[in-house]
């Protein structure tokens, strides 16, 4: 098993994805909206996609969802330490909130931000 999808439940679909535009970086082909959520594709294989809150909650049936992202935490490697400060220094420029900034640890180096509806991203590097 593996997996494909990540889908984000957001309070502000365009303003997240904006968020996300300015962080991420994917060429326009890597984008796509539909009616009710915005994916970025990384791959063939593996997308994130933002939904209103509301629309996940509908999905799935749970019609009181927790607006705490805290409790998850999504990790992307990167080549080197620069590129781990820009994505936080991006962050900051989008919006976000950089939790905490960039520090060598027994694993690398890594930093961590929020996306505009709390969801913690960790950025590392060997």
């Amino acid at each position: 098993m593996k997996i494909n999808i990540i889908t984000l439940a957001v309070h502000h679909l365009e303003k997240t994805a904006a968020f996300y535009r300015g962080v991420l970086q994917l060429p326009e082909d890597q984008v796509s909206k539909g009616e009710d959520h915005i994916a970025f594709f990384f791959d063939e294989n593996f997308s994130l996609v933002l939904y209103p809150r509301e629309e996940v909650a509908s999905t799935t049936g749970q019609l009181n969802l927790n607006p705490s992202s805290n409790e998850l935490i999504l990790s992307s490697f990167v080549e080197c330490r620069q590129d781990v400060d820009d994505i936080l220094r991006r962050a900051t420029l989008a919006n976000g909130n950089v939790i905490k900034q960039g520090i060598a640890n027994e694993w690398g180096y890594s930093g961590y931000f929020a996306d505009p509806d709390g969801h913690v991203w960790e950025i590392s590097t060997t």
